[in-house]
């Protein structure tokens, strides 16, 4: 399970010139969670199906600083 701001499933820290991961890997949203989380503590079983694809899509960083004009520490 990924946290990001969106609380939608995030793949991070993936390669942008390597393929993401060498071996089959599910995904949960953050919104969508509170389920399973409940079942894995009861100890109950579960059959996963993946059936789905995955995508690249541009990201950008910003890197910005405040000057104020006071001293730096």
């Amino acid at each position: 399970m990924t946290t990001g701001p969106t609380g939608e499933a995030i793949a991070l820290n993936v390669s942008a010139t390597r393929p993401g991961f060498p071996k089959p890997v599910a995904i949960l949203a953050p919104k969508d969670a509170d389920p399973f989380v409940t079942a894995a503590a009861a100890g109950a079983s579960a059959t996963l199906t993946v059936d789905a694809g995955s995508g690249r899509r541009s990201a950008y960083n910003l890197i910005a600083r405040l000057d104020r004009g006071a001293p730096r520490p």
